[in-house]
C-alpha cells in the first residue's frame, strides 16, 4: 500500500510538472513549417475521421512519409477540436504526460528500483530538448510512436515473466503501431536485446572468454530468434520509408559519405553536450556541409571511442553503463545522418527517445556512487534538484517561442544569424500569409547569405510573378535553372509565367519538361492540352487530359476540360 502510494504520487508529480511547463500551450497557434501539410491546409486530415480518410492514410504516401497512425491520430484530433490550435497542442500534452508516466513504470518494473526509476521519468517529462516534440503539432509522431514504443516494452517485460504467445503478438502489435506512427522505431527490436541484457538478465555473456557453457548459448540463440518477427516489420518500415522520402525528394545524395559521417560523430557528441547544457535550442540547425571543422570530428570520434571503451570495460560490473550508452547511440542511427533527409544537421526532437539511455547512465550511476560514498548522497541530491529546477526554466521560456510562427522563425534568425535558413523559413512564413513585400526582403537577405541557392531564386521568381513584375521574375528562374535545370516545379512555375506573356512555345517546352522530370505532374498535362486546344491540335490535347485524369483522377479542371474538346470535336466532326 505504501510503495503503490509512492507510485501514485510520482505520477502526481510528473503530471503538475508537465503542466506548469506545457499548459502555456494552449495559447499557442498553429506554425507555418509543416503544420499546414500535417493539419490545417490537408484537405483529408481536415474532415476529420472519415472512411475516405483512413483509406487514403494506409495507402498514400505524404510529406515524404508513411505513418497512418499519425495520419488517424490527427484526424481524430480535428473530428474533436475541428481547427482549434489548443485542442491539438493539449493532445500533444497528454501524451508526453502517458510517455513520462509509462517510463516511470517501465523501468520501476523491470528494475524494482523507485527513485532511480522516477528520476529519469522527471528528467524525460521536463527535458528542454523535448519541448520540439511536445509544442510542434506536426512532431505528433514522436509523442505517439515514443507511446506505442514503451507499450512494447512492457508488454515484453510481461511477456518475459509470464511466455505466452498472446502477450508476445501484443507486444508485437504495439512495434507495429509504432512503426506506422514513426519509423525511427526500427532500431527498438535491438532495444529490446538491450533489456534482457539488462535489468532483465535474460542475455547471459559467458562466465569464461574461453569456454561457452552449451545452454548459454542456446538461451540466448533463443532470445535472438524471438526478435526475427520485430526485425522483419522493421526491414519493411525501412523500405517504405525510404521509397516515401526518395518520391518526394527529401533524402539528399548530394553530400559525400565522408561529410554525412563527420557530421554524425560531432552530431552524437552535440546532443550528449546539449542533454546537459540545453543552449541554444533551436527548430533548424544549419547542415555546415565539408565546412565541419576537422579538430572537432577528431575530437568527437575520441570522445565516443573513449565512452564506449569505458561502457564495455565496466559491462560485468555496471551493466547500466553498457545498455544506457548502446540505447542512445543506437536509437540515433535511424536520424543521424548517415543517410541524410532534410537540411538540418541535427534536431531537438530526435532526442526524445535517445535521451533515455543517457538519463539511465546518469541516474543508475549516482545510485552507485552513493551506495559506494553515503557521503555523496546530499550532493547529488542537491545537483539533480539545480539541474532539474534549470531544465524546468529553460523548457517554460522556450515554449514562448513556439507561439506562433513568428515568435519560431525570429527565433531562429536571432540563432543563427548568419544562416540563409532562417531568413528563408521567414520568407515562406510571410508568403503563406499573403505579405509578398515582406516575404520578398526575406528571401532578399537569405539569397544574399547564399546566392546560389536555385530553391531561393524559384521563390522570388513566383513572388515577383504574383506581384506582375514579369522581367525579374523571368531572371530568377532562369538562374534557378542555370543553377539547377532538372526541377520540375521551376519549369512548371516559368511556364506559368510564359503564358502569361503569351510565350506559347516557350510555355509549352517548359510544360514537357516538367513532365519529362515529373511524369505524374497532372496540371501540366493540363496545360499542355490547353496550348494543343489552342493550336488546334485536338487529337494531342485529348491525350493530355487524359494523361492528367490517369494521375489526378478528380481533377475537375482537366474533367472539364476534356468534356469541352469532346463537345469541340464533335461540333466539328475531329473525331
Amino acid at each position: 500500500m505504501i510503495e503503490l502510494k509512492k507510485i501514485m504520487g510520482m505520477c502526481i508529480i510528473l503530471i503538475c510538472a508537465i503542466t506548469v511547463i506545457y499548459l502555456q500551450s494552449l495559447d499557442c497557434d498553429f506554425v507555418h513549417y509543416d503544420d499546414n501539410d500535417y493539419v490545417f491546409d490537408n484537405q483529408m486530415v481536415k474532415k476529420g475521421l472519415t472512411v475516405e480518410g483512413v483509406k487514403w492514410a494506409f495507402t498514400h504516401y505524404h510529406s515524404a512519409n508513411w505513418h497512418p497512425i499519425t495520419w488517424l491520430s490527427h484526424m481524430l484530433d480535428c473530428s474533436l477540436y475541428d481547427l482549434v490550435p489548443s485542442g491539438h497542442h493539449w493532445m500533444n500534452v497528454e501524451l508526453h504526460m502517458l510517455n513520462s508516466i509509462l517510463l516511470f513504470l517501465l523501468l520501476y518494473l523491470i528494475t524494482g528500483a523507485l527513485i532511480p526509476s522516477a528520476c529519469v521519468a522527471i528528467l524525460f517529462a521536463i527535458h528542454p530538448l523535448h519541448v520540439e516534440s511536445v509544442a510542434w503539432i506536426s512532431e505528433r509522431k514522436d509523442c505517439l510512436s515514443t507511446c506505442f514504443a514503451l507499450f512494447t516494452c512492457l508488454f515484453y517485460y510481461h511477456y518475459t515473466q509470464h511466455p505466452t504467445m498472446l502477450r508476445f503478438l501484443i507486444a508485437l502489435g504495439c512495434y507495429i503501431l509504432g512503426l506506422m506512427s514513426k519509423p525511427m522505431l526500427v532500431t527498438l527490436p535491438c532495444l529490446l536485446l538491450l533489456l534482457d541484457f539488462w535489468p532483465l538478465n535474460r542475455f547471459k555473456l559467458p562466465a569464461s572468454k574461453s569456454i561457452i557453457h552449451p545452454s548459454v548459448f542456446y538461451n540466448n540463440h533463443m532470445i535472438l530468434l524471438e526478435k526475427i518477427p520485430f526485425l522483419i516489420f522493421a526491414l519493411m518500415s525501412c523500405f517504405i520509408t525510404i521509397q516515401a522520402q526518395q518520391s518526394f525528394g527529401a533524402v539528399m545524395e548530394i553530400l559525400p559519405l565522408t561529410i554525412r559521417l563527420s557530421n554524425a560523430l560531432v552530431s552524437y557528441v552535440t546532443y550528449i553536450y546539449k542533454t546537459i547544457f540545453p543552449f541554444p535550442l533551436s527548430i533548424f540547425y544549419p547542415h555546415l556541409g565539408n565546412q565541419i571543422p576537422f579538430f572537432q570530428v577528431i575530437t568527437a570520434l575520441l570522445c565516443l571511442i573513449g565512452i564506449t571503451g569505458v561502457c564495455i570495460k565496466h559491462i560485468r560490473t555496471y551493466p547500466y553503463l553498457t545498455v544506457g550508452w548502446l540505447w542512445y547511440l543506437g536509437t540515433l542511427v535511424p536520424v543521424i545522418g548517415i543517410i541524410q533527409v532534410g537540411a538540418q544537421s541535427m534536431a531537438d526532437r530526435y532526442t526524445y527517445i535517445p535521451s533515455i539511455g543517457l538519463f539511465i547512465m546518469v541516474v543508475w550511476g549516482s545510485r552507485t556512487i552513493i551506495q559506494n560514498y553515503s557521503m555523496a548522497k546530499e550532493y547529488i541530491t542537491i545537483i539533480f534538484i539545480i539541474f532539474c529546477l534549470g531544465f524546468m526554466i529553460k523548457s517554460y521560456s522556450h515554449m514562448q517561442t513556439w507561439r506562433n510562427t513568428n515568435t519560431l522563425f525570429n527565433h531562429v534568425i536571432l540563432t543563427f544569424p548568419n544562416n540563409h535558413i532562417g531568413y528563408k523559413m521567414m520568407g515562406d512564413t510571410q508568403y503563406v500569409l499573403k505579405n509578398n513585400l515582406r516575404a520578398l526582403d526575406y528571401y532578399m537577405t537569405s539569397l544574399m547569405i547564399y546566392p546560389k541557392n536555385d530553391d531561393l531564386h524559384a521563390r522570388i521568381a513566383v513572388v515577383f510573378m504574383e506581384l506582375g513584375q514579369s522581367m525579374n521574375a523571368s531572371k530568377h528562374f532562369k538562374e534557378s535553372l542555370r543553377i539547377n535545370p532538372e526541377n520540375a516545379d521551376v519549369h512548371y512555375n516559368f511556364g506559368l509565367l510564359c503564358l502569361q506573356q503569351n510565350q506559347a512555345q516557350q510555355a509549352l517546352d517548359h510544360f514537357k519538361k516538367t513532365v519529362s522530370i515529373k511524369p505524374d505532374h497532372a496540371k501540366a498535362y493540363n496545360n499542355i492540352g490547353l496550348l494543343f486546344v489552342q493550336m488546334k491540335h485536338y487529337k494531342q490535347a485529348k491525350a493530355f487530359f487524359k494523361n492528367a485524369l490517369h494521375f489526378k483522377p478528380n481533377y475537375k479542371e482537366a474533367q472539364h476540360n476534356l468534356k469541352q474538346l469532346n463537345v469541340l470535336c464533335d461540333s466539328e466532326k475531329c473525331h
